[in-house]
């Protein structure tokens, strides 16, 4: 996701192809803060100009991460609450052991009652 993911969503976001209250967040095992995740983030993604900088840095304000483990009910509360739109559009990269508890959980606990889920 870090290397074809986030550059193709910064230039969404770059082009203005994004709704302004998009937020992206990340789910993984792996213990990051917030800043660790953006940093990580940050390395695939390359600007030219100061403009796009500002722009970047703008969009990595957009970009939220959630630590848990993938058949954890718990985790997926967390999940929601970072997710503050009424559209979800879930991209799941997942080893295939944990793809059935992750999208039980997503199913169970992150749907939006009040717009898509995809």
């Amino acid at each position: 996701a870090k290397r074809k993911t986030y550059p193709a969503l910064f230039q969404l976001f770059k082009k203005g192809l994004l709704p302004e209250d998009t937020k992206i967040v990340g789910f993984a095992r792996s213990a990051l803060k917030a800043e660790e995740f953006r940093k990580q983030i940050r390395e695939f993604i390359t600007t030219k100009t100061e403009s796009e900088n500002a722009t970047l840095k703008s969009f990595l304000e957009n970009c939220v991460y959630v630590s848990g483990n993938y058949d954890d009910p718990a985790a997926y509360a967390r999940m929601d609450r970072a997710m503050n739109g009424k559209n979800r559009l879930f991209y799941l990269a997942l080893p295939p052991d944990v793809f059935v508890p992750a999208s039980k959980n997503i199913k169970a606990v992150c749907q939006s009652t009040d717009g898509f889920n995809r």
